[in-house]
């Protein structure tokens, strides 16, 4: 499995939710408006600048390795292969195992299409 891409992130401290909340009613706002602006987003450009802006980079190596977790269950690598390529533990993977199951239909096309980029 060669993926020099991520061989880097293998390590890294991932940052946490801050401990100060938001109200529940400002954080329903929030979940509604976010896809919206994001499949507002006009082309490929604007989208990774978006990505580039609004996430850290501890935040993009998160969601990448989130990402490849995800292709990696879908392709059903064992998970010790998994453990070893992006550190994580089986507590971990079992727990996106589990998500992953109850995932809806587009977010596994996503996946879906993610894994033909990843392995053509």
């Amino acid at each position: 499995m060669t993926y020099s891409i991520y061989t880097s992130i293998l390590g890294t401290t991932m940052p946490r939710v801050s401990n100060t909340s938001i109200s529940n009613e400002f954080r329903i706002k929030i979940d509604k408006a976010l896809p919206v602006i994001i499949v507002s987003l006009r082309d490929k450009s604007e989208t990774a600048d978006f990505y580039r802006n609004f996430l850290t980079s501890e935040e993009q190596i998160m969601m990448g390795k989130r990402l490849v977790l995800y292709v990696l269950l879908y392709k059903g690598y064992p998970f010790k292969q998994i453990k070893e390529f992006l550190g994580m533990s089986f507590e971990a993977i079992r727990f996106h195992k589990s998500n992953w199951l109850k995932m809806e239909k587009g977010a596994k096309n996503l996946i879906k299409r993610l894994a033909e980029k990843l392995f053509s």
